[in-house]
């Protein structure tokens, strides 16, 4: 990954223009010339400065900056309101560490309000990082009056959102089973699950199940073949499904009956088994068998088959292990057909001492036990077949602490998503999305199968459930500040829940949780449940939390028409978000099941979901494989811009992002390190009267057909640049940018030196010292949304204005399609004839005759001169009778001759100018020496000519005192060549 680190001019420059922003207020500015204008609504993902930003966090950062630049550059109005996500487990964890706690029980013996007054004062650890990387790659947002997840305010919001969707009877409390992290003491979210799923190598059990009674099939001694990854779970064992309609075999195995679904001859470890008989799966249902591990308590149905739709082909063996305390199949079947329920795990993910349980893995890790279960099943010839590491498949894992999950059955408060499915997949059809296939893909195969949200957390530092019980049975949700005072009058409360260390109102646990309501049933004191919310439900709040809706527009109650509110102000639905594709299951899920429970629309219309960053292998970024690249280290060597464009410009936003230093370089010096010549090269040639766009404009039918060009296709880019960006297309613009700096630099720069360095008059110097000028000028508001440091060096070279950020990017409509394609078959021409003289073996300083052209494009007479200059002929004749569409008279003068070797010589001589960094106004002098005699004479006979060319005053042939010294060559004549600058 190592490349040589230097800094370029405009890298040094950045920290120039970031001293010029900040005195002059320019983010400010441009808020400010814009508020009488339609506004363009974004919203801010919050991110959690609890930890140190790294190069990854930046991508989402500068998509963001770019599309609301390139609004606001457009005339809308875009304010950019910050904020910070700072509740949840992410945050506890950190708290944890610094504490040295390991349980829930020792935070509790620490003490809640002292464990979250340090989560409080611990998502702030990193703020200044976040700020100063913010400001450092030039990503404008307001952070003067950022929403925090954990005010007072925000809360309330939240909470009046849940007392909306609780009265609207879609918050229950339920047992179910959920995905459970055993070392965090809490469930998680189905779209929590999802950010967290490794490839591992579980183990691969087959075990026997042997039927009590099989008379039925006029055999002894039959078992049911089971298949399962999971022998910790077999102790939870009350049934085995089959589906009805498969055919299931009975083998004959040495002694012993086996049935299964699949062929036991295609398993490896079996070397034959003799097939006795064909039976359906309805032939099993009912059976009773021999439990892996006897439950004598149990009161509801046990250790029978049962049919289940979800047994399918192609795994397993067509019998499948239930264990309704494990899974969610197996729980919603096991309601289905009344099973017994048996919990063997508990919270800490250790196996319990339940009545069935081994004595050699109780209180031990559940995924420790698997070898000890394998071994003692093997011993009671249950175990047909085992492999400690023989399945490879997907398990979900901690996203916060990275510890593996477990399906297990627990009361947890659940929203009900599920019942608003048809109006989640309705509202996810407006939506815009980039990449489109998210829609219906990723997104909306999410939709399909959604599952109610695991809304409720057992910790500490988040948000409050409003949910208070009555030992009566009755139920309250709180959903407002003003109704939890009402509530808690006339009860052994304080006025309202007083942190007693800041004397102010907080609504955080464990202030809550002694604050008692008024039962509005039976009068008598109600309880608040004592969870927290998932974290992501903060997140997912925001549209409406971040402006502490609808209590700040005057209101507490149901909200049917959110238009009402719009008019007011309220800033619903945005225009525009993005994050990354992690998110798709994340914030960009509860913001539309936020805004859809609450009977809206969507609260985004369109979304860039980026792909992820990644190391040079391939591997995400991530603290714990110790890849993470710190932003300061790209930007400190190779600049902000530098690395904007190659996260725009590298591919589409969804491809993942392979980060390499080295493709980084390569990107600044072909795009970045060009246009910075451009402008260096106006900066020295150019004559910088004031750029009088008008007046340029006007004059356009006037310019030569090189001038006109370049205006015509910066003219074309600007409208191809904007059409993409409207469409969120922002890779396709970064190809149109990149097109026209090469356009500019190797057709448009290379062709117009010439008459820079040696204009004909002071009159055409201006001309086209204007439409350079005008060409960079336009070119910086253009680039500005991409790359905002270098295009304010460029404007403020080109402008008396004061920022580039306060333009707007403006069509002139100037249009010439005869001139485009023109010039597209010209250029293609010289390329075609410049790949003829290599052929021929003529280098391009030896001017040539005549190109012959075999047909006639009817060019101007500025498009053969410009031909004419790119291939070095003296003339363009048109011969229809040619043989070849391109060819040459090669034949060679004296005089061409001659001409073509002092072009070498002053060749020579300004790249000895160029390497002793000689400006374009200094003369020097030069020596010859150990020069041949021919070649000699002919610098002497051509002193003047090479002396005007190059700036030379003196030409000697002896040893001078010299700044730059190299070595020579014209066709076989060799020398040294010595360079004097003059004072």
């Amino acid at each position: 990954m190592e490349e040589k680190q230097y800094k370029l001019e405009f890298v040094d420059k950045e920290l120039e223009i970031l001293d010029f922003w900040e005195k002059n207020n320019i983010f400010q500015k441009t808020i400010e010339k814009n508020k009488n204008n339609p506004e363009f609504i974004f919203y801010e993902g919050p991110p959690t400065a609890n930890g140190m930003p790294g190069v990854h966090h930046v991508l989402s950062r500068v998509y963001k900056d770019l599309i609301c630049r390139y609004k606001t550059q457009r005339g809308f109005l875009v304010s950019r309101k910050s904020g910070w996500d700072t509740h949840g487990l992410p945050v506890e964890l950190e708290v944890e560490k610094e504490l040295n706690l390991n349980s829930k029980k020792e935070i509790e013996n620490y003490g809640i309000d002292k464990f979250n007054q340090k989560a409080r004062t611990s998502v702030w650890k990193n703020l200044d990082a976040f700020t100063e990387n913010s400001k450092r790659i030039g990503y404008w947002i307001d952070l003067s009056d950022p929403y925090i997840t954990y005010k007072n305010e925000y809360i309330e919001t939240e909470w009046w959102i849940l007392k909306q969707i609780f009265n609207k009877g879609l918050i229950e409390k339920g047992h179910k089973v959920i995905p459970y992290c055993p070392r965090c003491g809490t469930g998680l979210s189905s779209h929590e699950l999802s950010q967290g799923y490794k490839t591992v190598k579980d183990p691969s059990i087959y075990v026997k199940a042997k039927l009590v009674d099989s008379s039925k099939f006029n055999l002894d001694n039959i078992s049911l073949l089971v298949w399962t990854t999971t022998p910790w779970t077999l102790f939870a064992n009350t049934a085995i499904a089959v589906n009805e309609f498969f055919d299931y075999t009975i083998f004959k195995l040495n002694d012993e009956y086996i049935i299964s679904h699949i062929d036991l001859n295609e398993l490896s470890f079996i070397d034959s088994a003799e097939k006795i008989t064909t039976i359906k799966g309805k032939d099993l249902i009912g059976l009773k068998y021999t439990p892996f591990y006897n439950y004598a308590s149990a009161e509801n149905k046990i250790y029978e088959v049962v049919k289940a739709d979800f047994v399918c082909e192609g795994e397993g063996t067509g019998l499948v292990h239930i264990a309704p305390a494990f899974g969610l199949d197996d729980m919603e079947l096991g309601k289905k057909e009344n099973l017994e329920v048996i919990k063997t795990v508990n919270e800490q993910g250790k196996m319990m001492d339940t009545e069935n349980m081994l004595d050699s893995v109780k209180d031990m890790f559940f995924k420790d036990a698997d070898p000890i279960i394998m071994e003692d099943l093997k011993q009671r010839n249950i175990l047909l077949h085992g492999e400690p590491k023989g399945a490879e498949h997907e398990y979900p894992f901690c996203w916060r602490c990275d510890s593996p999950l477990i399906y297990i059955a627990q009361e947890s408060w659940f929203i009900k998503t599920t019942q608003i499915k048809n109006e989640l997949i309705k509202n996810n059809q407006e939506i815009n999305w980039v990449p489109k296939y998210i829609k219906d893909g990723r997104f909306g195969s999410w939709l399909e199968d959604v599952k109610d949200w695991a809304l409720s957390r057992e910790r500490y530092w988040g948000t409050p459930l409003p949910i208070w019980i009555c030992e009566c049975g009755h139920l309250h949700t709180i959903g407002s500040i003003e109704e939890l005072k009402e509530m808690g009058q006339g009860l052994n409360n304080t006025d309202l829940p007083i942190n007693p260390e800041t004397k102010e109102l907080d609504l955080h646990r464990p202030y809550i949780d002694n604050f008692k309501i008024k039962c509005p049933k039976c009068n008598k004191e109600m309880q608040r449940t004592p969870e927290v919310i998932d974290c992501w439900f903060d997140s997912g709040s925001m549209p409406f939390a971040q402006a502490h809706f609808p209590f700040s527009f005057g209101s507490k109650d149901e909200i049917k028409d959110i238009s009402e509110y719009t008019s007011k102000g309220f800033k619903f639905p945005a225009d525009f978000i993005c994050e990354g594709i992690d998110q798709t299951r994340g914030w960009f899920y509860t913001l539309l099941a936020i805004s859809t429970l609450l009977g809206f629309k969507s609260s985004y219309k369109n979304v860039i979901s980026l792909g992820l960053v990644l190391d040079e292998n391939g591997q995400k970024m991530s603290k714990s494989k110790g890849n993470i690249i710190r932003p300061n280290d790209i930007l400190d060597p190779y600049g902000a811009d530098t690395l904007r464009w190659y996260f725009f410009s590298m591919n589409s936003p969804a491809e993942s992002k392979k980060f390499s230093i080295t493709d980084l370089v390569s990107s600044q010096r072909r795009f970045l390190n060009t246009i910075w010549n451009v402008l260096k090269f106006y900066i020295t040639y150019a004559d910088k009267t004031s750029i009088d766009k008008q007046e340029l404009i006007s004059n356009f039918s006037n310019l030569d057909d090189l001038n006109k060009w370049i205006l015509v296709i910066l003219e074309k880019a600007k409208q191809d640049v904007c059409d993409n960006l409207d469409k969120y297309n922002t890779f396709e613009a970064t190809k149109v940018l990149d097109k026209f700096v090469d356009d500019m630099s190797r057709w448009y720069l290379r062709r117009s030196r010439t008459k820079f360095q040696k204009p004909t008059s002071p009159e055409s110097l201006k001309i086209d010292s204007q439409v350079l000028g005008f060409v960079l000028n336009e070119f910086s508001i253009l680039l500005a949304p991409f790359c905002p440091f270098i295009s304010e060096m460029i404007f403020k070279e080109t402008s008396k204005n004061e920022s580039v950020h306060l333009e707007v990017i403006t069509p002139y409509n100037l249009v010439d399609d005869d001139l485009l394609s023109k010039m597209d078959i010209l250029r293609n021409i010289a390329t075609e004839a410049l790949n003829i003289r290599q052929e021929l073996n003529f280098k391009v300083r030896q001017p040539l005759q005549s190109l012959i052209l075999k047909q006639d494009n009817n060019f101007s007479e500025d498009l053969i001169n410009l031909i004419k200059e790119e291939i070095n002929v003296k003339d363009v004749v048109i011969n229809q009778d040619a043989s070849t569409d391109i060819s040459y008279d090669t034949n060679l003068s004296q005089e061409l001759i001659s001409e073509g070797k002092i072009r070498e010589i002053t060749r020579l001589i300004n790249g000895a100018r160029q390497k002793s960094n000689c400006t374009p106004d200094d003369f020097i002098n030069i020596s010859f020496i150990d020069i041949s005699d021919s070649l000699k004479e002919f610098i002497q006979q051509n002193t003047d000519e090479i002396k005007e060319t190059s700036k030379v005053s003196q030409i000697v042939f002896e040893g001078i005192d010299s700044d730059y010294e190299a070595k020579g060559k014209i066709d076989d004549d060799k020398f040294t060549l010595q360079l004097k600058k003059e004072n």
